[in-house]
């Protein structure tokens, strides 16, 4: 783990009770690495990163984490030229997970507040390449925000595209590709492409063992 910056009218700050500082130490279990201008990180604590990476490259982008009392384990956050990463509070994220906002067109994801993303997620704004149509070589595919809300639990190993919005109190299944809009609140949604499973549903921290003793 690590902190490197190099560039210019970077600001990375940690806040500790309510005190907002100068981060200049390294953040266990989180390597930092900022090439560019006028980028900003943002920690509040309590946070716990474990082997986890943030890369920011070019200007203007933002990264911005809220307290919680849960772990971001084993993820790798990318930023580049004038994106945006928003974790809510008490977010959850369980290993080899991967958030990229880095197609260069000032793209977000922001996650609202307990949130819980399962090992080998990824998410991203872009495709990475450009699909052209073949006659006027226009591109097909520009990239898009997404927005996860509040209280939404996503699978394992399941792809979040660019456009995906996913309403809050909502579930996604595990392997599940989401690549467009499900902003109703309370849904499980599964499949490859994502559809609507049922409506009405809501989710629990506890296990099922522990919930039906409750």
């Amino acid at each position: 783990m690590g902190l490197s910056v190099n560039g210019e009218n970077n600001r990375l700050t940690i806040v500790v009770e309510g005190r907002e500082r100068e981060l200049t130490e390294e953040i266990p279990g989180l390597d930092i690495a900022v090439e560019g201008d006028d980028n900003c990180v943002r920690i509040e604590y309590p946070q716990t990163f474990e082997n986890s990476r943030l890369k920011i490259t070019g200007n203007g982008n933002r990264f911005e984490a809220a307290a919680s009392c849960r772990r971001i384990d084993g993820v790798f956050f990318c930023l580049c030229d004038g994106c945006r990463i928003n974790i809510g509070r008490n977010c959850f994220f369980n290993r080899d997970i991967a958030v990229l906002a880095k197609e260069k067109k000032a793209v977000s994801v922001v996650f609202g507040n307990d949130v819980i993303v399962g090992t080998g997620t990824i998410i991203r704004c872009g495709d990475g390449h450009t699909v052209v149509d073949a006659g006027s070589r226009d591109p097909l595919n520009p990239p898009a925000d997404i927005v996860i809300g509040s209280h939404v639990w996503i699978g394992a190993r399941c792809m979040i595209l660019k456009g995906a919005v996913i309403g809050r109190n909502s579930i996604v299944g595990a392997m599940s590709l989401v690549n467009k809009s499900f902003a109703e609140p309370n849904l499980l949604v599964a499949g490859v492409p994502a559809a609507v499973i049922r409506r009405g549903v809501d989710w629990d921290m506890a296990d099922y063992a522990s919930y039906t003793e409750i």
